[in-house]
Formats: C-alpha cells, sequence, structure tokens
C-alpha cells in the first residue's frame, strides 16, 4: 500500500471512529427501534411508525407514578381581551394525585391552593361572563362572579393528553410520527394523527424530546391540544408544553404551560412543582368528592409574606397588570380584599349568595388540606 492510500485509509478511520462517538448513542436506540419494527413488520400487526410511539408510550406507563401521591405546586393563569390584561390570579398549594384507580380518571388530579392572590377582574372580563353565560338545565340560578380556577383545566387537559395521545399504548396507532436526531444526547419524535381521526379528541400534534442517554422523556411540545373553554362553553384546541422531572426511574411532570387564543381571548395558565418528588400519600374514601366540590370555588386564603420571599412573576408584569385592569384599587390591595372570600360565588333563585365560606364543608375542607401538607415534603 503506497504512501497516498495509507493516508486515506488512516483518514477514514479517524472520521469513522469521530462520527460513532457522537453519534453511536443516538444510533443505538433507533437501531432498538428499527429491531422492534423489524419483528413487528413480519407478523403485519403494527405499522411502522405507530410501534415507536408505542415504544415510547410502554416507557412512559411503566414510569408514571399511578399511585395516590402529593406533591407542593404552584399556578398562575393570566387572562387577556384585546391584548390587555383583564384578569390575574396565582397560588401556591397542594397537587394531589388520586392514581389511576381513580373513579373519573380525568379527574385524578386536584390542585388544592393554600395561599393564592387573585385580582379584581376588568369590566370588559365580568361582562364576557354576563353575556356568554348559560343556564343548560334551567335552575334560575345567575351567572357566576367569576370562572373556576383555570388550574382545573390545565390538569384535565393534562390528563386527556396521557389517556387519548400518543402517550397512550391504546392510542399510539392513532398518529403518524417521525424521528429527528438533534444530538448525541436528544432524540426528537414528531407526531401527528392520522388522516381519517379528525375527531378533537385525538387532535393532538406536536414533539417528544427523548434523552438517548438514558431513554427518558425530557419534555413534550403540544401545537394542538384538546381543552375546556370555561369562557365559551365547550371544548377547544389550544397548546402546550410540558417538562418532566425523573426519580428512581419514577417521572411526574415538573412544568405544564398551556393556554388558546381564540378570538379576542388569550389564556395562559402555568402549573410547577416545588418539590424534589411526589410523596405517596393514603387518600380517605371521601376525599374524591371533597375535592371535586371546593376545586371550583375554594375560598381564597392570602399571606404577602410568601409572596415577598417568592416572585413567580416580574414586578414589571404585575405592574402592567395593575395599569390594565384600571381598578380604584392598588394590586396588593386587591390580593388582601379578595382574601378570606370564595373564588366565585353565584346567587341561587332564592337570593341566597352560594357558597357560603362559613359552612362546616369548607371548614373540615381546609383542615383536610393541612393535614395533607403535614404528610409531604
Amino acid at each position: 500500500m503506497n504512501v497516498i492510500l495509507k493516508q486515506k485509509f488512516f483518514l477514514f478511520i479517524n472520521q469513522t471512529l469521530q462520527f460513532m462517538k457522537v453519534f453511536l448513542p443516538s444510533a443505538i436506540v433507533l437501531l432498538i427501534f428499527f429491531h422492534s419494527l423489524m419483528g413487528l413488520s413480519q407478523s403485519g400487526t403494527k405499522s411502522s411508525d405507530s410501534r415507536i410511539l408505542h415504544t415510547t408510550a410502554s416507557k412512559y406507563e411503566k414510569c408514571n407514578i399511578s399511585t395516590p401521591t402529593g406533591i407542593k405546586a404552584y399556578y398562575s393563569e393570566i387572562a387577556k381581551i384585546n391584548s390587555k390584561y383583564v384578569s390575574f390570579t396565582e397560588a401556591a398549594g397542594v397537587l394531589v394525585s388520586f392514581g389511576h384507580d381513580c373513579i373519573i380518571p380525568a379527574n385524578s388530579l386536584f390542585f388544592a391552593a393554600t395561599n393564592m392572590r387573585k385580582s379584581d377582574r376588568k369590566e370588559t372580563w365580568l361582562k364576557y361572563i354576563s353575556e356568554n353565560y348559560v343556564d343548560y338545565d334551567n335552575t334560575g340560578i345567575g351567572a357566576a362572579s367569576d370562572y373556576q380556577p383555570e388550574v382545573n383545566a390545565l390538569l384535565n387537559s393534562f390528563r386527556w393528553f396521557e389517556m387519548d395521545g400518543p402517550l397512550s399504548r391504546k392510542n399510539a396507532k392513532r398518529f403518524h410520527s417521525q424521528i429527528n436526531i438533534l444530538s448525541k444526547s436528544k432524540i426528537e419524535v414528531q407526531f401527528k394523527p392520522k388522516s381519517n381521526d379528525n375527531s378533537i379528541k385525538y387532535n393532538y400534534e406536536g414533539s417528544i424530546y427523548i434523552n438517548s442517554e438514558t431513554n427518558e422523556i425530557d419534555s413534550i411540545n403540544l401545537l394542538k391540544c384538546k381543552r375546556y373553554s370555561y369562557q365559551h362553553n365547550k371544548f377547544v384546541l389550544g397548546w402546550m408544553r410540558i417538562v418532566f422531572e425523573w426519580n428512581d426511574d419514577k417521572c411526574w411532570p415538573k412544568t405544564i404551560i398551556s393556554g388558546y387564543n381564540i378570538d379576542e381571548i388569550e389564556l395562559v395558565t402555568t402549573f410547577k412543582t416545588l418539590s424534589t418528588k411526589p410523596t405517596y400519600i393514603n387518600l380517605e374514601k371521601d376525599d374524591f368528592n371533597l375535592f371535586l366540590e371546593f376545586q371550583i370555588s375554594p375560598v381564597v386564603m392570602f399571606e404577602s409574606s410568601y409572596w415577598e420571599q417568592n416572585d413567580f412573576v416580574s414586578k414589571n408584569t404585575l405592574q402592567q397588570i395593575e395599569k390594565d385592569i384600571g381598578s380604584k384599587r392598588t394590586l396588593n390591595q386587591q390580593f388582601k380584599e379578595n382574601s378570606n372570600q370564595p373564588y366565585r360565588v353565584m346567587k341561587l333563585p332564592n337570593g341566597e349568595i352560594f357558597p357560603n365560606k362559613d359552612c362546616e364543608k369548607y371548614i373540615f375542607y381546609n383542615k383536610r388540606i393541612g393535614k395533607l401538607l403535614e404528610l409531604i415534603d
């Protein structure tokens, strides 16, 4: 072999080794995928693209925590009409999961607020509430003073995605997918519904980002997702971004941000966990009905010292919210004077205001949340 050929040979070997060093981790993951695909193509039971999602879904279902847990958490909601802030709420509290065996699977996640800041609502927001209220059952109950907390819609939307989207082994076959190698440690799995699936129930489109070194899902970006709009009294298409936390081969959502833009309304809800990992808890028989009843209108409890030490929302944003809402009270005054009141109230046909913050059930509910908090790290 002459000198020139030797140089070309060693150059080829060096380039090959460098390529393997960079792309080998991702290549191994792809080989695992393709190996499973070949086995399925012989039996003809699954298409290749659905198998990619099926493998991802299998991993997720095994590692997703399925038993009751609690974890300290935070949420905020911001609404705009015609690009002006009309409402703002944020709260610290606890996320309670009733697990996969919950009697209503889509309602297995509840956020219980223990410290909440609630602004006044701008007149345009209150007008929107009254004009779009529908008394479906002819109860004679008038429009509520506000919509229920948006964290409920956010958590329901996340659970619907888990159950009906590509993270479900049962429904992975409903989606087309494509793998993109982004780096030696990150793979993107793009997905969208198959052309014959036009139902909003399965209308999920976006990307799953996987750490190819650990084979764990890092995050999910949903360009389209199912969400219920309290403002429009119907299911709508929104967007969602999810970041996962992992510990001891188990995962849970660390951050969920979701929202929608319809007509003049823009709404964004943010959820974050504040503990390093969930705590396994024992829930009592009546806890589900208790949480289900009071998630719609919790009592606003505001303690200023917590917010002085935890600034989840920037001062500039808070100043703009105060300016846009245009209340006669400062934003901090609004937080104080809206405290110790139900989040939303309705007027019954007999003139009674419901719910009553001093009723025994509210007192019992708050005591139960206090007991759960004592168990959570």
